[in-house]
């Protein structure tokens, strides 16, 4: 602490959620903060028509999709058993009457290493497209799906969230990294507080009755500016030139 008390060192927070935890750092909360969306390239990650990229990728036409990704499909931080349970209720209310879907409507989609995850088991059938290491191919995965589920229990992002609303897929989310700052202040999905499963398989659920794309209207178009490459690098250009002058 007393080495770092005296360097004017200024922190960018890549949502309000690391911002709030640099705020609360014994070291930097008296620190300059700036709060800078991770760039998305938008020439790639962009809306383009649900049933071509299903037909491009080989995915079917008459399922209703859920996509969860990450690297490693049974890292607890991406919250992979919280999905499970969602999924479970899912499938519960089905078997119960108290839904329009039918469960052999609905597909999981998974990308990651898929390891020894449970996703082995559970009761929809499991799409793995294994690793995907091409944005184009990535892009056209998340226009192709009704809804990505981004259970996630400890992550500054994730940057799922980003691109899939330059894509304009709904998400669902934990209210946890860059959740509050997208899919609160748009139309772009569901934030699910306080962990609760039966309201993140209920948003999902809505998602997936809706099957359409989402209305995010003039304020989310101010805020897919916000979260285009172009607009990170003005901005980090505009601090670096102040910090100079300074």
């Amino acid at each position: 602490r007393k080495d770092y008390n005296n360097l004017p060192i200024t922190i960018v927070a890549c949502s309000s959620w690391v911002e709030a935890w640099v705020r609360k750092s014994s070291i930097f909360k008296n620190n300059r903060i700036e709060k800078i969306f991770l760039g998305v390239d938008n020439t790639i990650f962009h809306s383009i028509d649900k049933e071509n990229a299903r037909k491009t990728l080989g995915l079917p036409l008459n399922k209703k999709l859920i996509l969860f990704m990450c690297f490693n499909l049974d890292d607890k931080r991406k919250g992979g058993d919280y999905l499970l349970k969602a999924l479970d209720n899912i499938y519960e209310n089905i078997n119960k009457k108290k839904t329009n879907i039918e469960s052999n409507e609905i597909n999981l989609v998974t990308i990651g290493r898929l390891n020894d995850s449970s996703f082995n088991n559970m009761p929809f059938d499991n799409i793995h497209l294994g690793l995907i290491n091409d944005d184009r191919i990535l892009a056209m995965v998340y226009n192709a799906v009704d809804v990505v589920a981004v259970p996630s229990i400890d992550d500054p992002g994730p940057m799922i969230i980003n691109e899939a609303y330059m894509c304009e897929t709904p998400t669902v989310a934990f209210d946890i990294g860059v959740a509050s700052d997208i899919l609160g202040s748009s139309q772009g999905g569901y934030i699910i507080k306080d962990y609760d499963i039966n309201k993140f398989s209920s948003a999902l659920y809505e998602c997936l009755d809706k099957s359409n794309s989402v209305d995010q209207g003039q304020s989310s178009n101010n805020l897919r500016k916000q979260l285009t490459i172009k607009y990170q690098s003005k901005k980090y250009i505009s601090l670096f030139k102040e910090i100079l002058i300074k």
